[in-house]
């Protein structure tokens, strides 16, 4: 982390810490095969030089998908017989466990329809439903409910054969009996990392609408709010370090929703992060994303929805919890009681230390002043 206080470079933390997330996520080549996704005049020598360098047998098969969202939006270049013998069963592998993980949802959703509830659909199965023809990343299913009807959809879903171990305050994970993995998601609200998650809730509910959607009566985001809540999704897990094979595939979903409606509203956009105070998590979004391609995102559209200074306020808290306070943190809760007797000067090292510097992570200001001397 020199490059902070590198008077040549000059960079801002934001761009530091986007820097940092894209190296982790994406290698040189896959950044350039997304950015040639977006671009107007990638020729076939391009792409054949990508191919020519990508190693289909050391890649991770979520990372050679992208080749499907390529070839979505460059239909006119060709992949050689070779690598089409490559890539055609890997699309193959994906559609049929995307067909695998919504299938579930079609019986569930009858059934909830039948007792007078439908669900939204988020995430992959909403992108799903706006573009079925594309294989996608997808682990389970995200349905949202109105909060009365919460407690009663998951004991619909019960009998299907799911199980839960607890209920978080925005959503509970349903297990499949059989496999023991995460099959359903139902939230009841949208966890955001804000206080204000509620405060778009009903806006949201208003804006979408009523959908056949895999033969089921299920609410739709609009284009914006669908926008919104990918952005919002794409902040939390850089900042979490969670979902990394999903991260790149959002940069296409909001080409997609932005590209699928000509009067596009960026007003519900800035109108949603004010009131769920996630300005700064939705601008960063926005900047991380023009940093890959800016024909997906402009800077213009950044400059006109959030001040720089949100964004670097919430950059420069996310670098010191995942630079320093998280390492901290870890260490701290390794200590058992009994390290307290046995090294208690291990023990004042570091858990004062902890208990303060925690105390910072909402004060970017003290933050910066720390800093000066971490990097």
């Amino acid at each position: 982390m020199q490059q902070l206080c590198d008077e040549e470079n000059k960079k801002t933390i934001v761009q530091v810490l986007i820097d940092d997330f894209l190296n982790e996520i994406m290698t040189e080549d896959e950044k350039e095969l997304v950015r040639l996704s977006f671009s107007s005049d990638c020729t076939q020598e391009q792409l054949d030089n990508i191919l020519k360098n990508w190693s289909f047998e050391k890649k991770p098969l979520a990372k050679s998908l992208l080749f499907a969202y390529f070839q979505k939006n460059h239909p006119d270049l060709k992949f050689n017989s070779e690598i089409c013998a490559i890539l055609k069963p890997l699309f193959q592998k994906y559609r049929f466990n995307n067909i695998a993980i919504v299938s579930p949802f079609m019986k569930i959703g009858k059934k909830l329809n039948e007792n007078n509830i439908f669900p939204m659909v988020l995430k992959g199965l909403a992108m799903r439903y706006f573009r079925p023809d594309l294989p996608r990343i997808m682990n389970d299913v995200d349905i949202l409910v109105l909060n009365q009807d919460f407690m009663k959809t998951i004991e619909l879903i019960l009998p299907f054969g799911y199980y839960y171990e607890k209920i978080d305050v925005h959503s509970v994970d349903l297990h499949d009996n059989k496999t023991k993995y995460n099959a359903i998601d139902v939230h009841r609200f949208i966890y955001l990392g804000s206080k204000n998650d509620k405060n778009f809730l009903d806006d949201l509910f208003k804006r979408a609408t009523l959908q056949n959607v895999f033969g089921i009566k299920a609410f739709v985001p609009c284009y914006e709010d669908m926008l919104f809540i990918v952005l919002a999704n794409l902040s939390r897990n850089l900042k979490d370090d969670a979902s990394k094979a999903g991260i790149v595939y959002a940069i296409y979903d909001c080409k997609f929703l932005l590209d699928s409606k000509k009067d596009f509203n960026w007003d519900i956009i800035k109108e949603n992060a004010k009131k769920t105070n996630t300005q700064a998590q939705i601008g960063f979004a926005l900047k991380l994303i023009n940093q890959i391609s800016k024909d997906v995102i402009s800077d213009d559209i950044i400059n006109n929805l959030f001040s720089f200074e949100t964004t670097q306020d919430y950059s420069t808290s996310v670098l010191f919890n995942r630079f320093y306070l998280k390492n901290l943190r870890q260490k701290c809760r390794s200590m058992k009681v009994k390290d307290i007797f046995n090294n208690f000067g291990e023990y004042l090292r570091f858990k004062p230390r902890y208990f303060i510097l925690k105390f910072f992570i909402k004060h970017p200001k003290l933050i910066r002043i720390f800093i000066k001397d971490l990097f």
